[in-house]
């Protein structure tokens, strides 16, 4: 009883069979001791024994949502993964704020655009953040009723999302192709004023912040496809809950803290601040010196420092988290098959890159710099993706891994490691319009479609290797859970 109630909360089922906590008027007195006890104390505690052992056998034997019902008993998505959205969906609004504002930027100039394409905007605003507002709050949210109308609409959902992808990565090639044009051939009607002419808002930001809509739609898909598996699906309630009654967060959210981890942690700042060194001195040459070639000689130089580091601390951590104990049967979660989306577009991507290097290569810096990087980036992440797979099956076998927490620092640094490259790979775009060598050989239409499709994945991966770390942080040194 003492691990199933506090003293400040009642607990009761409700009619559904959800269970409900609220404060109580006045505390349960303290527990007295056997020398004071009354044999009418004794007795209340027989009758609250009993009422205890019947609720908890109830609960036990509970099955959720009720027929006809909802309820959020699901599995649940990766807090990190949420934030993420949230994070992403915050880039993508911003994006259509600017395609709004540049109505205004340019009214006296030519219209590069539709005549609707502020009311297409608008109602990708609306949506983004309608629907991110649903998966933040209902992400482990169980439908129990109405069953094909439900199927229908997730799939809609989840469609509309692939759709966006897709149109947002076609408008934003033809967008970047006929400004390249523009630059090339300057070509303007006479008498009329291109829009090309003037550099708005939204397209000095489009580069950094389109990946933005891609990212947020392939999660989008994700959670939504995850939400229709659990449709119509009763999951078996256990007591005691997975959530305290005293707090919303996980069971063990509390008690997470840096134990055995701080190394890791204060390594993976140290290269952390190299990065930001690095970018930082990128800016100086790309702004002030106008020298953009030494700018992306020193984006390349950083890649390639944080490729050899994180591939040997894989390589480590490896080592150190095979000590524990293997569960074949989470290998398939929403992390790993967003986790292996995002491989292959980066597989595509590098691809392209390095048969264009490699035939192309006129023995510049950067050039070389380029092959080199491409290489270095194929093996890291082939070695970072089976690293990550394994370590989503990994648990503690035993009390002594979960105190000891075999390569719990190199989780940590290789976390830290990947949100540095997730920066890194932001400026992914600026790199290949300073090095040519890969627009001159496959064309400029169709190195935009390369780059417009594959960098938003790349940047994706960078992020989701982070969020899945994090998780690895944590389950990987909790004990199987009994099903």
């Amino acid at each position: 009883k003492n691990n199933f109630y506090e003293n400040n909360f009642r607990v009761s089922i409700r009619n559904d069979g959800s269970v409900n906590k609220s404060p109580t008027a006045s505390p349960l007195p303290v527990r007295a001791t056997a020398d004071d006890k009354t044999p009418l104390d004794q007795q209340k505690e027989s009758n609250a024994e009993q009422i205890s052992l019947t609720a908890i056998s109830y609960q036990s034997n509970l099955e959720l949502p009720p027929p006809g019902g909802v309820a959020h008993v699901g599995e649940g998505i990766n807090f990190y993964l949420r934030l993420g959205a949230l994070a992403f969906a915050f880039g993508s609004v911003t994006l259509d704020g600017l395609h709004i504002a540049t109505y205004f930027e340019t009214i006296t100039t030519e219209t590069c655009e539709s005549e609707i394409f502020i009311l297409v905007y608008v109602m990708h605003l609306l949506f983004t953040f309608v629907q991110t507002f649903f998966i933040f709050k209902n992400h482990k949210l169980v439908i129990n009723k109405q069953k094909p109308f439900v199927r229908f609409g997730m799939m809609h959902l989840m469609a509309t999302n692939i759709c966006v992808l897709i149109v947002t990565a076609v408008m934003e090639t033809n967008e970047d192709y006929r400004l390249q044009s523009y630059i090339v051939n300057n070509v303007t009607l006479e008498g009329t004023k291109s829009c090309y002419e003037e550099v708005t808002l939204a397209r000095s930001a489009s580069p950094y912040l389109f990946p933005c809509t891609i990212i947020y739609s392939i999660i989008g898909a994700g959670i939504i496809y995850r939400l229709y598996q659990y449709i119509g699906v009763r999951i078996k309630q256990r007591w005691p809950s997975h959530t305290s009654f005293t707090s919303s967060a996980p069971t063990g959210a509390s008690a997470i803290d840096c134990d055995k981890a701080n190394k890791g942690l204060f390594l993976g700042l140290l290269v952390a601040v190299f990065t930001l060194i690095a970018i930082a001195t990128f800016f100086v040459f790309e702004s002030r010196l106008q020298d953009m070639f030494t700018a992306v000689k020193v984006l390349f130089t950083t890649e390639i420092v944080l490729m050899i580091i994180t591939g040997l601390g894989i390589a480590w951590g490896y080592i150190r988290l095979s000590k524990l104990k293997f569960i074949t049967s989470q290998f398939l979660s929403v992390d790993s098959v967003l986790l292996l989306v995002a491989l292959a577009g980066s597989y595509i991507y590098l691809c392209f890159k390095l048969i264009a290097v490699s035939t192309s290569l006129q023995g510049n810096v950067a050039g070389i710099l380029s092959l080199i990087t491409t290489i270095f980036s194929i093996c890291q992440i082939t070695e970072q993706t089976v690293f990550i797979l394994d370590g989503l099956c990994r648990c503690a076998e035993n009390d002594n891994q979960m105190m000891q927490k075999p390569g719990r620092a190199v989780v940590t640094f290789l976390l830290v490691c990947n949100l540095a490259l997730w920066v890194v790979s932001m400026f992914e775009v600026k790199k290949t319009r300073v090095v040519r060598l890969h627009e001159e050989f496959y064309g400029i239409l169709a190195w935009n479609i390369i780059t417009h499709l594959c960098v938003p994945l790349i940047i994706f991966f960078r992020f989701h290797s982070a969020i899945c770390l994090s998780k690895m942080w944590y389950n990987a040194y909790q004990k199987e859970k009994t099903t």
